[in-house]
Parts: structure tokens; sequence; C-alpha cells
């Protein structure tokens, strides 16, 4: 693709995601092409993390769906509140904070995990081993940047110990989910809840 843009005339291409793993660089660099990509601060992935799990955990997806039906009947819809949640959070970075100071206000119960330990982390949250986290939380929030020791952390392994109606939220890299064996999961368990950001989209099931 990036010899046929060259070929075109492009000369840059500008990504509006932070990473960028999923462009050629080496390639981009042998031919010339300029490659630029966007900052969101801690705060802006934290706040569109929140929004997806409220939006999961209350089925507003459904509700708007029926609302465009003007059917505003109540069964199936009923939500679930945050406060009775014990959340994972997998990466304690700048966002991981973030996502963690803002979920303390919610009143629920925080783990989280990450290979280096902050102590800024550990007012709000407990660090746990992963295993833990899969196999204990309602709901889990992936802030990671991709390398290859997290590629497909998500995979069917990682989804068989987590319990039916667990929720994933991933505002993270699209790499660190395996979407087929989360498909797979999906079409196996009903009442499962997936928010994701792959095409930027919340998609609940």
């Amino acid at each position: 693709m990036l010899k046929k843009f060259w070929n075109l005339g492009v000369r840059m291409i500008s990504t509006r995601t932070i990473g960028y793993d999923h462009i050629d660089v080496e390639v981009a660099k042998r031919i010339g092409f300029h490659i630029s990509h966007v900052m969101y601060s801690p705060e802006c992935v934290a706040d569109y993390t929140l929004m997806l799990m409220l939006m999961c955990i209350r089925k507003m997806k459904r509700i708007m769906q029926r609302e465009e039906l003007n059917d505003f009947s109540l069964p199936g819809i009923r939500g679930r509140e945050l406060h009775g949640f014990t959340v994972g959070v997998i990466g304690t970075g700048r966002i991981g904070q973030a996502v963690i100071r803002d979920l303390s206000g919610f009143g629920c119960r925080i783990y989280a995990y990450d290979l280096y330990r902050n102590a800024e982390v550990e007012r709000y949250a407990e660090y746990v081993e992963l295993k833990e986290i899969y196999e204990t939380c309602d709901m889990i929030t992936l802030h990671m940047p991709l390398n290859d020791a997290n590629y497909h952390m998500i995979d069917h392994d990682a989804i068989g110990k987590m319990r039916k109606g667990t929720v994933l939220i991933n505002t993270a890299r699209v790499s660190q989910c395996d979407r087929d064996a989360a498909h797979s999961v999906l079409h196996r368990r009903s009442g499962w809840g997936y928010g994701t950001s792959f095409r930027k989209k919340l998609c609940a099931a």
C-alpha cells in the first residue's frame, strides 16, 4: 500500500492514533515516506474508557437502538451498578493511573497489574497477578503500549479464565486482543459485555 500511495504522489501519512504498529515504518523510511501520529492526554483516554464502561454495564447501545424505534419497554435493558464491581486495570502508566484515579470515585474494588509498580496507584488499587484479574474481575480494561510480550495477551486461555458476564474494555492497541478468540466466546456465552476501541465503536452483546 505504501508503494502504491507513493506512486500516486502521496508523501506523508498521518495516523490519528498514538500507536503506529499498523504502518510498516521500515518500508516508509526506505522509500522516503513521512509518518506522523497524534498524542492524547491521559485524561482524554480515561474519560473515553469510563464512558465505555458505563455504556456497557447500563446497556446504553441497546437502549439507544430501542429509542430510535420509540420502544421504551424495560425487559432486557436492566443495567448494573459500577460500585459493586471489581475492576482490573492492566497497565498502570499515565493513562492507567488516570483511569484508576477516576474509578476510585465510584466505590468499586480496583485490582492493577503492571511489570512496574507505582506508589500513586497503590493509594487506590491493589496490585495482583494477571491470573487473579482474569478469574475475579467483573470488568477488565487494557492500558499498555503494544509489544511482542502482550501481543494477543487476551487469547482463548485468558478469556477462558474469565467469568460469564465479564466486561472487557480495550482502549489500548487492537492487537492485544485476539479478536477471533473473543468473537468465538461471544457466540458461545450470552450475557457478555464487550466494549472495545476497535474502529472506535462500542459493541455490546
